[in-house]
């Protein structure tokens, strides 16, 4: 899909919440108290997403496992034993999460609104769920994650964004007004299930724009890759401290 007004692109991403120096609902990054060997092994549920932006079910199901198979690898790389999505479903039968499980744990407002202790009213199915998935697939968290956005666009040509610091420009200072790109925005959080508590949230937008208005739309996979690296594991906010600690 490629959306060919920058103004749409800006309109959405305001609209999602995008600026990712923060969120005034969450804090981000790693909440005190937690040490790397409390989480050893995580439970990683399918990755949502908050749109279709005009994709065909195909092209969303492809979309969303570049960003699960990237997560996935992501925490092996930071020493986590991950728990895919299939193994916890098989964990949960003959219970009654089994065939809930996705209606409870759906992300349905911005991830950093849940799990928090000044959750809206209503969470208690979800903190449920979680503990249950804990005693039954043996983990100590649950991966929860949400691609707010992506797409190929055209933004302005530019070396910067009011919405981010993340732009990359792989041929330097694009040269015309406007620009092919790639945007991703994608968040995360890292649940305990022990108490039903966050250890961790972050989330990050990254843009990639190409060096003039006739160049190829930058990779949009790719970016999204990329965008998971990001929040996993640069930067003070990522899952890499929870490591480091």
């Amino acid at each position: 899909m490629r959306v060919t007004l920058y103004c749409t692109v800006v309109l959405l991403l305001a609209i999602s919440g995008c600026a990712t120096s923060g969120s005034a609902e969450a804090e981000l990054g790693l909440r005190d108290g937690y040490e790397a060997v409390e989480v050893r092994r995580v439970g990683m549920l399918r990755i949502m997403a908050e749109s279709r932006w005009g994709m065909t079910e195909q092209e969303l199901q492809q979309m969303l496992g570049v960003y699960e198979d990237q997560s996935g690898e992501g925490l092996g790389k930071l020493g986590f034993e991950v728990v895919p999505h299939p193994d916890i479903l098989q964990s949960l039968e003959g219970t009654p999460y089994h065939d809930r499980l996705g209606e409870a744990l759906d992300i349905d407002r911005s991830l950093g609104e849940l799990f928090e202790d000044a959750s809206p009213a209503g969470n208690e199915e979800r903190l449920e769920t979680v503990m249950a998935i804990g005693t039954h697939a043996k983990v100590q968290a649950v991966f929860l994650a949400r691609v707010v956005y992506h797409t190929e666009a055209t933004c302005n040509g530019t070396a910067e964004s009011e919405f981010t610091p993340h732009v990359i420009l792989p041929d330097g200072t694009p040269r015309d007004a406007t620009v092919p790109c790639a945007v991703s925005h994608f968040e995360a959080k890292l649940i305990d299930t022990r108490s039903g508590k966050t250890i961790w949230y972050n989330r990050a937008l990254r843009e990639v724009r190409a060096g003039s208005a006739q160049a190829q739309v930058p990779d949009a996979d790719a970016n999204a890759r990329a965008a998971v690296d990001l929040v996993l594991h640069q930067g003070p906010t990522s899952l890499q401290m929870l490591v480091q600690r």
